[in-house]
């Protein structure tokens, strides 16, 4: 029997007591993801911003810390390379992420 989409996806719930969002919280998020992800991983923008979203409530994206855009955040906060492909926007880690944290 197909259950609802209610019943096949849990419900992502935001901890009131969470700390607050903070530039620091954001990068450590999107390197760690691209750091799982392996080498030479890239993303479409959006499906980060869906991670984000995910991982810190609907309020990161009313302003994206500050950015005007998603694409700014990840570029100028997280060092991301981005490239566009037609009416996409991909984005990938500049460098082997945590690297220098390994040490």
């Amino acid at each position: 029997m197909l259950r609802s989409l209610s019943e096949q996806i849990p419900a992502t719930r935001i901890d009131a007591t969470q700390a607050p969002i903070s530039p620091t919280r954001v990068t450590d998020t999107v390197h760690r993801y691209f750091k799982e992800s392996g080498p030479g991983h890239e993303a479409h923008v959006s499906s980060i911003g869906h991670m984000l979203i995910g991982e810190f409530g609907q309020s990161i994206a009313d302003d994206w810390l500050g950015y005007k855009t998603l694409s700014q955040l990840l570029k100028r906060l997280c060092n991301l390379e981005l490239r566009t492909e037609g009416t996409r926007t991909y984005a990938r880690a500049s460098r082997q992420i945590g690297d220098e944290n390994d040490k």
